[in-house]
């Protein structure tokens, strides 16, 4: 598979030698260049890359400029700061608004190895995403189902601990008991001593 990275540099010279070192490691990829902000925006829109490489400093646009574009416009990719020098500071500030690495053009044969890791970082997370959704569509059909029923249902937990209860439930205890269960009450205090069942 090849993957699609945007590379955002202004020298064309540092742009030919990382090109040719990601060749040569092995990569299969697409690559577009773009030096300023209106070659990204073209670029994000229509060549939707998977990854992003970004020199910090460009003519009237930096490294902090393109991240914050990019999640400006709610695309969340792998965003590697790839420069001749930036202060550790910077760095970590980067790193802290979520770039996923930062590599300096003196460390190049450090690149594709953080390419990887990223991608695979951006596909764990995808995975993560989608049980996460189908844990929530499955909560929300149980949801569903618990409150639909037509008996009443009481979930409590080993320490007798009111978890969950639905409406039916809810008009039972107040015809029972009088008053109406409260979440992480125990249910042993809501019934009277002497009508428990033992």
């Amino acid at each position: 598979m090849k993957h699609r990275i945007l590379h955002i540099e202004d020298s064309k010279t540092d742009a030919d030698i990382i090109q040719r070192m990601l060749y040569r490691s092995g990569l299969k990829f697409r690559y577009h260049l773009a030096s300023d902000k209106k070659d990204v925006e073209k670029e994000l829109d229509t060549f939707q890359p998977d990854l992003i490489l970004c020199d910090h400093s460009l003519p009237s646009f930096n490294s902090k400029m393109a991240y914050v574009l990019c999640k400006e416009k709610k695309i969340d990719l792998p965003f590697i700061l790839v420069t001749g020098a930036v202060s550790e500071e910077f760095a970590v500030e980067m790193l802290k608004l979520g770039i996923d690495d930062y590599i300096l053009k003196t460390n190049l044969q450090r690149l594709p190895a953080a390419i990887t890791n990223a991608l695979s970082k951006k596909e764990t997370k995808k995975k993560i995403q989608g049980i996460r959704s189908k844990l929530q569509q499955s909560e929300t059909h149980l949801r569903t189902i618990f409150e639909n029923s037509s008996n009443g249902l009481l979930l409590i937990d080993k320490d007798f601990t009111i978890i969950e209860f639905n409406s039916l439930m809810a008009e039972f205890a107040i015809i029972t008991v009088g008053r109406p269960y409260n979440k992480n009450e125990n249910i042993l205090n809501v019934f009277p001593q002497d009508i428990r069942v033992s």
